[in-house]
């Protein structure tokens, strides 16, 4: 399993935050996003605060404190 990188995040990271990936792709999925892409390569966290949604921006927010 890839490790996260620090703009990166992966569907293996939302448990310990408190989301679930069948949540999360249905993020993906009314945003127009990859969720293959997400499993694959991380999905951005620029990219997923761009998009202005505040369950999205609280989950990478609480993902960015855990890894400093």
């Amino acid at each position: 399993m890839k490790k996260s990188e620090s703009n990166r995040i992966y569907p293996k990271d939302l448990a310990p935050l408190g989301y679930c990936c069948s949540g999360a792709r249905g993020v993906f999925d009314a945003y127009g996003l990859s969720w293959t892409e997400a499993l694959k390569h991380g999905a951005d966290c620029d990219a997923l605060l761009a998009l202005g949604d505040p369950v999205v921006t609280a989950m990478v927010v609480k993902f960015k404190q855990g890894k400093e």
